[in-house]
């Protein structure tokens, strides 16, 4: 009786299989690929991202220095005397020369390449040299944007302003002359709160932001 039973559903078992036994194997297969593919996307909180061969850099645009879609190369500046752009500022990110930063708002690595000085709402920011204001313009990005331009040719690029300022484009400025006050950035750097960006660039479009006074 046993036996007649076991050889019944051997019988069935290979009827079944005989009609469904792909389906069976095709389901577990792609059960199998969904399962692998859920696993390897899972973040991981105790692995960072490991940095990118090639290196990235997020900085306003458009903007009239060259230099800061290639990298940060640092240059011995020029001999002209640098104001604090923020008296009384507390000091945030500084210049990474040609390391990478892993940012977490944009999720990506990328070289800081300016000093970052924070303080409160109001605070004024200062022309760091004598010049004139080459530029103002609004970036995705970085918020409002300024740039200065000295008699020799330095650039100063100022980002993360607020929305008012008190000079226009080609103003002269006096070094120490107040342009506007501190801002928030709508995208990077906005866990900085109130603070501005600063970079500084000689006149052949060399990084030269390590060189701006620190508080």
């Amino acid at each position: 009786m046993r036996k007649e039973r076991a050889a019944g559903l051997r019988r069935r078992f290979t009827e079944f299989w005989d009609k469904r036994g792909f389906g069976v194997v095709l389901c577990l297969c792609f059960a199998i690929i969904g399962f692998t593919a859920l696993w390897t996307r899972r973040p991981s909180a105790e692995t960072e991202p490991e940095p990118p061969q090639v290196t990235t850099y997020a900085t306003p645009a458009p903007t009239p220095v060259a230099a800061l879609s290639q990298g940060v190369v640092l240059e011995t500046p020029a001999s002209i005397e640098l104001h604090l752009p923020v008296e009384g500022a507390r000091l945030g990110e500084t210049c990474s020369g040609d390391g990478l930063a892993y940012d977490e708002a944009l999720g990506e690595w990328r070289q800081h390449a300016g000093v970052d000085y924070l303080g409160d709402a109001e605070t004024p920011v200062r022309a760091v040299f004598a010049g004139s204001v080459e530029r103002i313009w609004q970036d995705d990005r970085w918020g409002q944007c300024l740039t200065l331009l000295s008699t020799e040719g330095e650039r100063c690029l100022y980002a993360c302003l607020s929305d008012e300022l008190l000079v226009e484009e080609g103003a002269a400025v006096a070094t120490g002359q107040s342009l506007g006050f501190l801002g928030e950035s709508p995208l990077l750097e906005r866990d900085a709160g109130f603070h501005v960006h600063v970079e500084l660039y000689a006149a052949s479009g060399r990084c030269l932001s390590d060189r701006l006074p620190l508080p």
